[in-house]
């Protein structure tokens, strides 16, 4: 590797704690001071080690908490997306790589961040396929989740304050550029020290233009309502000390910023109809329902689970899970269902939610950003992402069907059926929204299976066939092509093996769709008499009397015989 991919504070002691090892098939870097037994797994089995704790798991990237005797890390997979992004992206340095070198600048420059202290790359010689980073693991909670569910004292208060503008001055005086700086991605530890962390958008800059509308925007997504409306004072006393920063005082000297959120309260910012109610109804949705309520727990007001009959255990887990407001009924469609159903929401604002869709991060902070705009729209559509196992299908036709999902409570004309949110009148305006609801498309297989059979019988009992003869031809022609179409003319096959797995559930599901009804109307046929060849009458018996059946049988055989051995004894 050229010495220009190192920090020259490194380059002065490039084999005091830095070891690298190189092949065609990857790249590794790592502290010397790292157990020979964690980096070994690194080099020979990374994805092993995001199967420990979940921390995220978000389009770009999937982290996990990895323990050690020696102390606990972070590891984090880079996801490249779509075949031609990770194309594009092969020539170039991998986010990890790049993480690196930044983390390690910021660490010697006295900035609290945690410590790199590896970085692996996948490639075909110069082509680059995955890339991953460890760093060390900070114990805490995020400055967003502080303020928002926690209670600190006016002196904690204070403290982290100080702190963060402290940060974000220093960050200013090295010419850097964080890009997200957030509360999310302020981590407070048990001692109440604040560190920076997510450092994939970060970058250096010089003094100019440029710079300073990136630290315009940057500024605006700190202050934002949403980040401080549990604590508005803890907010107002951020921008306070913000504006005696040499960096704020630059920028409020801009004549074109007479707008910007350093020149307004925070109070004055906050209003009632920003506040949002997510609505889930459920039935049976135990294996789902945690990720759901983990997606939105950040960003809604109020959590509302609307059970209709679960047998699975799923109240309990909500219950275990705690924070939401549990209400009971029998399924029904329609408006009287949906009258009750968002009659238990306290805000103007709902989010529908079904427990096997979730709310990406990106999706949570537009709707917080859409409300905080008072927006004259009635209702937000929003896309699709389909996931299976994890990954999200880009191809195959599976998401180009927006549905409404954000909407004011106080519609005159809503309806609520097979899951989605109807509207009765076009005179509603109805705007979109960019980020997507991501819902698995199979969890478990045996689940989902069970789930294809009940709607097929479901189906069935609405419109049953008119005849009970299978059409073979029809049903596998239909099958087949359910898979081969997404597959083969809508370049599913670009999701790699997860979108072939993908289409097949799908091709599956559209079998027994037909299928299913088609074989309940023929067991129901073959149990009444049918006549058949020389004059016999077929009879298929219940399960009751087939004992009266076999010894009727039996008697009949007996008398065979015995006629029979008569005729023999008389010849």
């Amino acid at each position: 590797m050229a010495d220009a991919d190192v920090p020259t504070s490194l380059r002065l002691h490039p084999d005091s704690d830095i070891a690298w090892r190189s092949s065609f098939l990857g790249r590794m870097c790592w502290d010397r001071d790292l157990p020979p037994q964690l980096v070994e797994q690194i080099w020979s089995d990374p994805e092993a080690l995001l199967l420990g704790q979940s921390l995220q798991d978000k389009q770009r990237c999937s982290v996990a908490r990895v323990n050690d005797v020696t102390g606990s890390f972070v590891w984090k997979r880079y996801n490249w997306g779509t075949p031609f992004r990770r194309m594009r992206k092969s020539l170039q340095r991998t986010p990890a790589h790049q993480s690196w070198l930044d983390g390690r600048f910021l660490f010697e420059a006295g900035i609290p961040t945690p410590r790199p202290r590896a970085f692996l790359e996948r490639r075909l010689g110069p082509f680059k396929t995955k890339s991953y980073l460890l760093t060390d693991y900070v114990l805490g909670t995020s400055l967003y989740r502080l303020m928002r569910f926690g209670n600190p004292s006016e002196d904690a208060v204070q403290k982290i304050v100080t702190q963060v503008v402290a940060l974000w001055q220093r960050l200013d005086e090295l010419q850097v550029q964080h890009n997200d700086f957030k509360p999310e991605n302020l981590i407070v530890d048990p001692n109440g020290k604040v560190w920076l962390i997510d450092l994939e958008r970060m970058c250096r800059y010089r003094a100019g233009e440029q710079a300073r509308r990136k630290q315009l925007r940057e500024l605006e997504d700190l202050l934002h309502p949403r980040n401080w409306r549990a604590k508005p004072q803890a907010g107002e006393l951020l921008r306070q000390q913000i504006v005696g920063t040499t960096a704020g005082k630059r920028i409020l000297a801009a004549a074109s910023v007479s707008d910007h959120p350093l020149r307004r309260s925070i109070e004055s910012r906050l209003n009632a109809n920003q506040l949002v109610s997510v609505v889930i109804p459920c039935r049976n949705a135990a294996a789902t329902i945690i990720p759901c309520l983990r997606s939105v727990y950040d960003m809604a007001d109020e959590i509302v689970v609307a059970d209709m009959g679960s047998t699975d255990g799923t109240l309990d887990i909500v219950r275990e899970f705690g924070g939401c407001k549990i209400v009971e009924r029998a399924p029904r469609d329609g408006a009287k269902f949906a009258a009750w159903l968002l009659g238990n929401a306290s805000h103007r604002w709902i989010v529908l939610l079904q427990p096997d869709e979730q709310l990406s991060p990106e999706l949570a902070r537009e709707v917080q950003d859409v409300l905080a705009t008072n927006p004259e729209e009635a209702a937000f559509a929003v896309n699709y992402v389909q996931c299976f196992r994890g990954q999200r299908l880009s191809y195959g036709g599976l998401n180009n069907k927006p549905v409404i999902r954000l909407f004011q409570k106080n519609l005159p004309t809503i309806a609520i059926a097979q899951g989605g949110v109807h509207l009765a009148t076009a005179s509603h305006r109805i705007g979109h929204i960019y980020y997507a609801v991501e819902r698995e498309l199979c969890h478990n297989a045996e689940q989902h299976l069970q789930e294809s059979i009940d709607a097929a019988r479901a189906a069935q009992c609405e419109n049953p066939p008119a005849s009970s003869s299978l059409p073979h031809g029809r049903i596998v022609r239909q099958a087949v092509w359910k898979f081969l179409k997404p597959v083969a003319l809508q370049f599913g096959w670009l999701d790699g093996w997860a979108g072939i797995h993908a289409h097949l559930v799908l091709a599956m599901d559209e079998y027994l769709k037909h299928a299913v009804p088609w074989d309940a109307a023929r067991t129901s046929a073959i149990g009444v008499a049918r006549s058949s060849d020389g004059g016999r009458q077929l009879r298929v018996y219940s399960p009751e009397n087939q004992q009266t059946a076999l010894a009727n049988r039996f008697n009949l055989v007996e008398a065979e015989v015995e006629e029979l051995r008569l005729r023999r004894s008389a010849a």
